[in-house]
């Protein structure tokens, strides 16, 4: 199912039969329990920002995709408990919710039907960290914040891939082990209209090498490249 808005008013569109509908107009009420919320004020691992990281809606509007203490979550738009996706999340070593190109949001963690959805797992440990001193209040308040510069390690990412109904995760092979060089970036994309495979980026930290690759959406492994 697709949802977008044009000229102020909102169309859905099943996948398998590509009928757009109109919908009815939300409540402020309902439009308000349908937005997501800001979940980190800053990118931990960029110098600069102030962008934040924002839930991500499912397609079938069941689950927001959110981010606490490290870890990844669900949370329902019509309240009750919290999901939890992964437990083993730390300052260093974290879950968080998929960055596309230039930290942006990735353009669709979520499957099309909702019932998969890609999170991404970030290794800082050897990513240096600078201070930042924030001069303006009557006391200094330093925040860490995780930069390289050239030569240095960068954060290294994996993409995993959860069963929303089970929780049960899948990792993405992206060719990268575990012990290698921290010198090249995995970006996430989107996924494939039929949910069959999520496309991503492996590159070079400068961006002179560019691969676009396929993982199956079942088994996490490596499909076509380009």
């Amino acid at each position: 199912m697709v949802r977008f808005s044009l000229e102020g008013r909102d169309f859905e569109m099943p996948l398998d039969s590509y009928e757009v509908r109109g919908l009815p107009a939300e409540s402020e009420a309902e439009r308000l329990r349908y937005t997501p919320q800001a979940v980190s004020s800053r990118f931990p691992y960029m110098a600069s920002g102030p962008d934040p990281i924002m839930e991500q809606l499912s397609p079938d509007r069941q689950w927001f995709l959110t981010y606490k203490n490290y870890n990844a979550w669900l949370r329902s738009p019509l309240g009750g408990p919290l999901r939890q996706i992964t437990q083993d999340g730390s300052e260093f070593f974290r879950w968080e919710i998929p960055l596309g190109l230039y930290g942006s949001a990735a353009e669709a963690p979520w499957s099309p039907d909702g019932r998969q959805v890609i999170i991404t797992r970030f290794d800082l440990r050897k990513t240096p960290r600078v201070p930042l001193v924030n001069w303006l209040g009557h006391q200094e308040k330093v925040d860490w914040a995780f930069v390289s510069k050239n030569g240095d390690p960068i954060p290294r990412a994996q993409l995993w891939i959860v069963d929303v109904p089970s929780l049960h995760m899948k990792r993405i092979d992206t060719g990268i082990a575990d012990d290698g060089l921290y010198d090249e970036q995995i970006v996430p994309f989107r996924w494939r209209a039929d949910g069959s495979e999520f496309l991503y980026f492996r590159t070079s930290r400068n961006w002179k090498r560019v691969e676009l690759r396929a993982a199956n959406s079942r088994t996490g492994t490596r499909g076509l490249s380009w």
